[in-house]
């Protein structure tokens, strides 16, 4: 059995239109919460997590990590949600830097 022209252009009309609509979708739908913020630079969508409430120390010298690592005031990013993220390429590595900064976010000080 044969098509005529008018049936088959309306099914590649239909399948055009069924690929735009999946396009939009993926281009309208939000970033993943859990990188939504992370600088690419620094996780590559892999490597960054959150930290503990407690976990982060404080100190003189900067931010006193889990690990034990110390990051600068200066060297440490902004963080949008008000918690503790780091980024490592495993558990056992120190925090990623990119851009001239550490690839720690902290959250912004109450004045």
């Amino acid at each position: 059995m044969r098509m005529s022209g008018g049936v088959r252009n309306a099914g590649r009309v239909w399948a055009v239109l069924a690929l735009a609509a999946l396009f939009w979708a993926d281009l309208s739908a939000p970033p993943a919460v859990s990188h939504s913020f992370y600088d690419r630079e620094c996780c590559s969508d892999r490597d960054c997590e959150p930290l503990d409430e407690g976990s982060v120390k404080v100190t003189p010298g900067g931010y006193r990590l889990p690990n034990g690592q110390v990051i600068a005031f200066a060297d440490a990013r902004w963080s949008p949600d008000g918690r503790y993220h780091w980024c490592r390429a495993s558990p056992d590595r120190p925090v990623i830097r990119a851009g001239g900064k550490a690839c720690l976010w902290v959250p912004v000080p109450a004045l």
